[in-house]
């Protein structure tokens, strides 16, 4: 198979074995045979019909992502269907050990710590054209202990979140996922009309995505957690009407809102924000993990 195509699977299949864990077994199998059944066929039409190959892995990655919301839909009535047949009315959705769980809040801190160091990086390159230091790893590594720390803290505080504050954990673990795949899959993608696409899904997915995720995270949690999340699920899209607003008064400089700068401030404020909340959540997984409530 070649390289993007095998990629792409991989990435599907990744996200299937996912959410079907520790689910039961029949179901479990049933839907990662009828998902690989469904990437065979695909591959196999487009390949037959002379389609590039970056092509049908751009066709793969956008499907993942727009079907993650209904992937999850499917798991949560799966879940309510084991918990009615259950005798006690429980299933676990997500179960980690301590030790797992503190690592997991360790690591959704550090990452956010080192996004809203790395976001100030950029929004001061605006300012001084100076070159940060951090390469392309740096969006990947941020990524992938932030997706840990999310995980943890879905795991940690399912009772608090309860059904609104999962779904909205998910949808920023969906939009993690867009920023890692923006980071990786994407580049190495070719230049064309499938990329552009990619590229345009990812974009909403990590811009757009975390606005009713904060939103419904707000909603379920109660105290100095969610007034956090509502300022975030806000800011979002005052961050993005508000800087032009003052450019236009004159009361900020226009630099900060050049379309190819690397962080403009209507996203810098947005981001900083987000990164500050995830990195305070992923404290308090650890908290949590020290000493269960």
């Amino acid at each position: 198979m070649i390289a993007p195509l095998q990629a792409a699977s991989a990435l599907s299949r990744a996200w299937v074995r996912l959410y079907t864990a520790r689910l039961p077994e029949t179901l479990r199998d049933a839907r990662r045979a009828e998902i690989d059944a469904d990437l065979w066929e695909h591959q196999h039409d487009r390949l037959g019909s002379r389609a590039a190959a970056g092509t049908i892995a751009a066709e793969i990655v956008m499907r993942t992502c727009l079907g993650v919301l209904d992937d999850l839909g499917w798991r949560l009535e799966v879940l309510r269907a084991a918990r009615r047949d259950s005798n006690d009315g429980r299933i676990p959705m997500l179960r980690f050990t301590t030790r797992q769980t503190r690592w997991m809040g360790l690591a959704g801190l550090a990452g956010g710590l080192l996004w809203a160091i790395y976001l100030l990086s950029l929004m001061q390159r605006n300012r001084s054209d100076g070159v940060p230091s951090w390469g392309l790893v740096a969006p990947v590594v941020v990524a992938v202990l932030l997706l840990a720390g999310l995980m943890g803290f879905l795991a940690s505080h399912r009772e608090r979140l309860g059904p609104k504050g999962a779904i909205g954990v998910s949808l920023l673990i969906a939009s993690m996922a867009s920023f890692l795949l923006a980071n990786t899959l994407l580049g190495a993608l070719p230049a064309g009309t499938g990329r552009s696409l990619l590229g345009a899904v990812l974009a909403v997915g990590f811009a757009i995505l975390p606005i009713p995720g904060f939103a419904l995270i707000g909603l379920a949690l109660k105290g100095p957690a969610g007034a956090g999340a509502f300022l975030v699920a806000v800011t979002g899209p005052l961050g993005m009407v508000l800087p032009f607003v003052l450019a236009r008064l004159g009361i900020v400089d226009p630099q900060w809102l050049l379309p190819d700068s690397p962080v403009n401030l209507a996203y810098g404020i947005y981001f900083v924000l987000a990164a500050s909340w995830l990195a305070v959540a992923g404290y308090s997984t650890y908290r949590r993990a020290q000493t269960p409530v």
